[in-house]
């Protein structure tokens, strides 16, 4: 058996009937961006219908967040930026500050003392 046999490549226009009984209720989300916008879909669907509130309240609302650790990371996405257009609203300032007692106390500190 040749593949082209069994592989169809042509542009399938409408569902078949067989498909239709078998998917009840199917809906396409043309306007949904297919990757951040479905994730964000996907979170509001595993908290409903319990828990139905607004889901795009929070710091960042509904829009994707870049975090910068290092200067090279602010480098590529300033590059990116500068290159799609788009500009970003600061959040938080640059910058790592640590609390001043983190990782000044080992959770282990005396594990050879029990000999």
């Amino acid at each position: 058996m040749r593949a082209r046999e069994f592989i169809r490549e042509e542009l399938v226009t409408k569902i078949e009937q067989s498909a239709k009984d078998a998917t009840p209720g199917a809906k396409k989300y043309p306007q949904m961006n297919q990757y951040y916008e479905l994730y964000r879909f996907g979170v509001a669907m595993a908290s409903s219908p319990d828990n139905i509130r607004d889901q795009i309240k929070g710091p960042s609302g509904d829009a994707p967040v870049t975090i910068a650790y290092s200067s090279g990371d602010e480098e590529i996405i300033n590059a990116t930026l500068k290159q799609t257009g788009h500009k970003g609203i600061s959040m938080t300032p640059p910058g790592s500050r640590e609390m001043k007692d983190t990782n000044t106390v080992s959770p282990v500190s005396n594990w050879m003392k029990k000999k």
